[in-house]
């Protein structure tokens, strides 16, 4: 909620509606695309979907708009990706990565391939989540160790 103009009260938001939304706000994003926007970018800005469309780069540094997004960024600061961090042992390995949206909400697909050619997603069942003392979820799926011992891991946003 935002004052978009001057007066005094107090807020007429009913109690049933107020008691929802503390009931189920931790269910959505901890900052929503649109308050990220409105956060970093003027009025001028977001109203030209070539700056602010989830698919545009205004930075120019080769990050979407959803993706910085989704990993906490800034749109216009040329800041560098973050990758997946692997963590693995003689039998498995874990990936795992920070972002400030709810996961369920980011939609979002972990994919593998053993060749940069095909790829394929990494069974939803096998990736967690969770919120971290920062407030941010960290995304993690564990899996034996491919056989030939390599593989590849990325994240694609999907809409």
């Amino acid at each position: 909620m935002q004052v978009t103009g001057g007066g005094s009260g107090t807020n007429g938001l009913p109690a049933f509606v107020k008691s929802m939304w503390q009931l189920y706000a931790a269910d959505y994003d901890v900052i929503s695309y649109n308050d990220s926007l409105l956060a970093r970018f003027s009025r001028a800005e977001i109203a030209d979907a070539t700056i602010t469309g989830s698919g545009a780069d205004p930075d120019g540094d080769g990050t979407i708009n959803r993706a910085e997004h989704y990993f906490g960024l800034d749109p216009k600061l040329q800041d560098t990706m973050p990758g997946l961090i692997l963590e693995k042992d003689a039998l498995s390995s874990r990936i795992w990565h920070r972002s400030q949206v709810r996961p369920p909400n980011a939609r979002l697909v972990l994919e593998h391939s053993v060749d940069l050619e095909d790829w394929l997603p990494v069974p939803p069942e096998s990736v967690s989540h969770f919120e971290n003392e920062d407030g941010l979820f960290e995304v993690e799926t564990a899996f034996p160790l491919p056989t030939g011992g390599r593989a590849f891991y990325r994240i694609r946003l999907t809409d």
